[in-house]
């Protein structure tokens, strides 16, 4: 029963995409993202603190916003493609929905569909009018769960056409505060207009 709790909750993360009631007072917050150098070399250790310090790597189109291109409803197919977490596996699969979403000041946000996480901090830079990426830290607020779950996330999306996304992404995930492990992901999205496939993801 555990187990499978466990499973469920390190899947639900898979687009930024990690869970027992915890009250917000109770959770610390796991501030700073993993930069570019972090990420090409090795991930944090395992059972150790995340370091708070980062930088950008590269001067931004713009900060806080997706390209407006990427605005609309998009059918999300995600299949992890490596894990050093024994509860997520390579080549476990998931559909989700994305929503980018136009604020009033012009800037384009995202929503995913994630129950019981909670997004604590975000980071949206857009390089191009087709390339954007998003830092996220996420908490599980769920039910039964056995401890406080974390997640620290950088999804990079690339438009290939007006229908079509590609995404890359790994997230770090930790419980109590330490470091478990990192699995990264391929994704595909598709205005929901249209049809979903995972055989997609072969190509």
């Amino acid at each position: 029963m555990l187990e499978s709790l466990k499973a469920r909750v390190t899947l639900s993360l898979i687009l930024t995409f990690c869970s027992v009631a915890v009250a917000p007072s109770q959770a610390t917050l796991l501030r700073g993202y993993v930069n570019r150098s972090q990420e090409q070399s090795q991930p944090p250790t395992p059972g150790k603190t995340q370091d708070s310090s980062s930088t950008f790597w590269q001067m931004p189109a713009d900060l806080n916003s997706f390209p407006q291109a990427f605005e609309g409803r998009w059918r999300c197919v995600t299949i992890v493609t490596d894990s050093t977490l024994d509860t997520v596996e390579r080549g476990n699969e998931m559909i989700s929905e994305i929503q980018f979403q136009r604020s009033a000041d012009g800037k384009v946000s995202a929503q995913w569909n994630q129950s019981g996480w909670r997004e604590a901090a975000a980071a949206i830079t857009a390089w191009s009018p087709t390339e954007a990426q998003i830092d996220r830290t996420d908490y599980y607020f769920g039910e039964n769960a056995d401890g406080t779950w974390g997640a620290r996330s950088r999804d990079r999306f690339t438009q290939v056409d007006k229908w079509k996304i590609i995404g890359q992404s790994y997230v770090d995930q930790y419980k109590n505060g330490q470091y478990l492990g990192r699995y990264r992901t391929k994704s595909i999205l598709y205005k929901t207009e249209t049809q979903t496939t995972l055989g997609a993801l072969a190509n």
